[in-house]
């Protein structure tokens, strides 16, 4: 039987969309393919979520945010319900997402300088009141 403590520090699935930003058929989505497990229920069957739920799924929604596909972040819940033990292979999970994300920053820090020139090739123009040519032939 739940105490008037834990029952207070239980989130409806309503509080715990408001909480996380997810919709309710997103929590029980990720309940149905493993990303959450063990959330309690109540005597009436309704979904009870624990702050440890509400953290990993704060956890998840970083994760989400970073591009991070589900399929991993699926993986990643299994390796963690399995215990310490894989603590190896959630690092590597996670350190091969970051060198991912760094990839990508790379790319984009990239096209960012070549929007720049860009960007002051044109503030050149209009301030000498220079005519570039218009059409396919300019280049980023």
């Amino acid at each position: 039987m739940e105490t008037i403590e834990a029952t207070k520090a239980m989130k409806t699935i309503s509080e715990a969309a408001d909480v996380t930003g997810l919709s309710e058929d997103t929590l029980r989505y990720y309940e149905r393919i493993g990303i959450l497990w063990d959330i309690e229920r109540n005597t009436s069957g309704h979904r009870r979520y624990s702050d440890m739920a509400l953290n990993w799924l704060g956890l998840v929604v970083r994760l989400r945010s970073t591009g991070m596909p589900l399929e991993t972040i699926q993986r990643y819940a299994e390796l963690m319900q399995q215990g310490d033990v894989t603590i190896p292979l959630r690092r590597d999970i996670l350190a091969e997402h970051k060198a991912q994300i760094e990839r990508e920053a790379q790319r984009l820090f990239e096209l960012t300088r070549l929007l720049e020139g860009k960007i002051d090739k044109y503030d050149t123009a209009m301030r000498l009141g220079a005519n570039l040519p218009a059409g396919p032939c300019e280049t980023l």
